[in-house]
């Protein structure tokens, strides 16, 4: 009971957070609360952080409110 209460209140949290911020980037990675740049891998077709060329495990978009899977292909 005490693990979905925290869950529910950390999930709670996070929308606040990510809700109330007017941040100029696109996408931020919820794991780190950092915004990060991607760009689509001509490989792979996977979405990759621009700076490190690894594909997050999930991150958000701020302008659909999307979360999305770094597994997908775009």
């Amino acid at each position: 009971m005490k693990t979905i209460f925290f869950l529910l209140l950390s999930a709670i949290g996070s929308m606040i957070y990510f809700s109330c911020t007017n941040a100029g980037a696109r996408y931020v990675d919820p794991t780190t609360g950092k915004e990060i740049n991607l760009e689509r891998d001509p490989h792979t077709g996977l979405m990759i952080d621009a700076e490190t060329k690894k594909a997050p495990h999930m991150y958000v978009d701020t302008k659909t409110h999307d979360t999305i899977y770094g597994n997908k292909v775009m």
